[in-house]
């Protein structure tokens, strides 16, 4: 799984960090590390070096929560639903300290969206490792799952004209004024480059 950074970079609002109020497939996650013994969950690790400014930005962010997580909701028909302006990309957020890794997805999801969703299951779990192009003995870790989820119950037409919530003051997307939600059948040019594997995985 190959994450953007920019595209997960915002804090959702913590609404709430218990349980949705519907069972989730997978249950809980408390530590991503535990997927990697799951035969079904692609597991990666990488490499990135950083200029330094950047670098000590995403360090100090990533000092702050567990991690992030990325969320592909699909529909009956095997689309995805992304979001941007575009490109697209999967939506998501951060995993606040402490927080159950699903209950962060789900978190997210509802708040970007204004649907309850249910995580169905872990896709992919990918550790990078950051280091400074300034300094060699600086860095750190960070941790992103990629979920798969469904909605429940969504108002009527949503499955077919999504929104954004009515509510919605979002780090990166403001109030979705000037992005979109769509539902996407195909890896095009309209996936954020970062993304196309993950969205593959959903459409395959």
């Amino acid at each position: 799984m190959t994450r953007n950074d920019d595209t997960t970079d915002g804090r959702t609002d913590a609404k709430s960090t218990g349980s949705s109020p519907t069972a989730s497939e997978i249950g809980s996650l408390a530590d991503p590390d535990d997927l990697r013994e799951r035969e079904t969950v692609a597991c990666s690790e990488r490499d990135r070096v950083l200029p330094a400014e950047k670098f000590d930005a995403l360090r100090e962010r990533y000092e702050r929560i567990d991690g992030v997580v990325q969320v592909g909701v699909t529909n009956d028909d095997g689309a995805v639903l992304l979001v941007g302006e575009p490109p697209y990309a999967p939506p998501g957020g951060n995993v606040e300290a402490g927080e159950d890794w699903v209950a962060a997805a789900e978190r997210a999801m509802t708040t970007i969206t204004g649907v309850d969703v249910r995580v169905d299951d872990a896709v992919a779990f990918e550790r990078t490792a950051f280091r400074s192009g300034g300094d060699a003995d600086a860095s750190f870790h960070a941790d992103s799952v990629l979920f798969e989820a469904s909605l429940v119950d969504p108002p009527a037409g949503y499955r077919e004209d999504p929104t954004f919530a009515d509510d919605l003051d979002h780090p990166l997307y403001g109030d979705g004024s000037e992005h979109a939600l769509a539902w996407v059948d195909a890896v095009t040019d309209d996936v954020h480059e970062n993304h196309r594997g993950d969205v593959d995985a959903f459409l395959d």
